[in-house]
């Protein structure tokens, strides 16, 4: 299945997007029959992968609400550039503390804000992180869901942290942790957060209209619509950043083997 596939869940089912809950069952339930791992001895990793991705897709275009959030964020998906492998998240520690076993591990990520914001950010690329191809296995290795996972939201609170401009409050976020980490003190604390997440970027190189357009309107009338469409373009933009890292959230809660079902 091809990078767009990935991301689109109506070819993964092989339904139309206007198909209906009746279709999207029957074609999960053909291709669950057919992709199980029990049923390809012969190549169970690959059935597994391909496995995983069908209930992704079934998962979210089964919930009405999900799907039609999916729906209205397809065509940002259809432009967003595939990449082959996407890309390395920024150092995500910066405080650590020794474990019994001897690991380093990050319990609460702390970073230092900077003065001024860069003019232009695209940032990481979140629909990547869609589907379940980004990692391999449920493990704590580099490529495991676990450190892949946590390098993501780890990446998107360091480029956050470039637009925050209150010096009174440290900017902290909970890790996504470890494979073994406690529900109650790590998982819990962390879903609450990233539910709830609403990002600091300022989308200011978004303008319509620049700084030297503003200074030459024509009257104090225009310069005030000016302002307002510029306004409106960055809230928008925010809007958009967080609702897609807020449903990035709901995706992966849903595969957190730390998370009980009941939560789930």
């Amino acid at each position: 299945i091809n990078q767009y596939m990935e991301v689109c869940y109506y070819r993964v089912l092989g339904v139309r997007q206007n198909a209906s809950s009746v279709e999207l069952r029957n074609a999960y339930r053909r291709l669950a029959l057919r992709y199980h791992p029990d049923k390809n001895p012969h190549n169970p990793e690959q059935a597994k992968r391909i496995f995983q991705r069908i209930q992704l897709a079934y998962d979210i275009l089964s919930d009405q609400q999900e799907r039609e959030w999916y729906d209205r964020q397809k065509a940002e998906a259809e432009k967003a550039k595939a990449k082959e492998t996407p890309p390395s998240p920024k150092n995500e520690t910066t405080n650590h503390h020794q474990e019994d076993n001897g690991q380093s591990r990050t319990k609460t990520e702390q970073t230092k804000p900077r003065d001024s914001p860069p003019n232009n950010d695209d940032g990481i690329n979140l629909f990547l992180y869609f589907n379940f191809t980004c990692f391999k296995g449920y493990g704590d290795d580099d490529r495991g869901f676990f450190a892949v996972y946590r390098r993501v939201f780890a990446t998107i609170c360091e480029e956050d942290r470039r637009f925050w401009n209150d010096p009174a409050l440290p900017y902290e976020y909970p890790t996504f942790g470890w494979s073994n980490d406690s529900y109650e003190s790590v998982v819990k604390p962390f879903y609450m957060f990233w539910s709830n997440f609403t990002t600091s970027r300022s989308y200011t190189w978004l303008h319509k209209y620049d700084e030297d357009t503003l200074r030459n309107a024509e009257s104090q009338e225009s310069r005030i619509k000016m302002e307002k469409e510029n306004k409106r373009i960055r809230e928008r933009a925010a809007r958009e950043q967080s609702d897609l890292t807020r449903y990035l959230v709901t995706i992966v809660k849903k595969r957190d083997i730390r998370v009980p079902v009941t939560e789930k």
